[in-house]
């Protein structure tokens, strides 16, 4: 084969991946704006993971039942000027990291509120580290969640999208 026929085959094979990639965000998009219909864009997602949490008493991780498709998402509802309320998850959050489930309807998800607008509304910081397999992410309820995924590259993806929209403030969209 030529050199220019290999180009032409490699450049198809680019193209026909990033058609595959985007039709992949799309759907990802469709199916978590049922679930959240302030989604505005996603950030970052990995086919698998599994959700954990922390039990303060015996000090244990306990496996929760949702695992599949991680998304963390940027929303368009948030009121800069309103105190947050941990409970009301729908109102309140500037991001959403969402564990479609695989295993049952019931899907897993965590309000993020960047850290900047915590300290300004006198809230609880929230907080993520990586220990080991896990992405540990405490939310404003000062709940502890481990989020689990296969691929060492994946984890530190999702640590790093977590830190970025806990660290900076979210882009004001008209």
């Amino acid at each position: 084969m030529s050199t220019s026929k290999k180009q032409l085959e490699q450049q198809k094979q680019q193209q026909q991946q990033q058609q595959l990639e985007f039709y992949r965000n799309t759907l990802n998009f469709n199916v978590i704006s049922r679930y959240d219909p302030k989604i505005n864009n996603v950030v970052y997602d990995s086919p698998y993971a599994v959700a954990y949490k922390f039990d303060q008493a015996s000090e244990e991780w306990e496996k929760l039942e949702y695992l599949g498709l991680v998304s963390v998402y940027s929303r368009l509802n948030y009121d800069p000027a309103k105190p947050l309320d941990p409970h009301a998850v729908q109102d309140d959050f500037y991001y959403g990291l969402i564990i479609l489930n695989r295993s049952s309807p019931a899907n897993f998800s965590i309000g993020i509120v960047p850290n900047c607008i915590s300290e300004w509304k006198k809230s609880v910081l929230m907080s993520v580290e990586q220990q080991g397999d896990l992405v540990i992410i405490q939310d404003v309820k000062e709940d502890v969640y481990g989020i689990w995924l296969f691929d060492k590259k994946d984890r530190e993806e999702l640590l790093k999208a977590l830190r970025y929209v806990l660290e900076n403030p979210p882009i004001k969209l008209v």
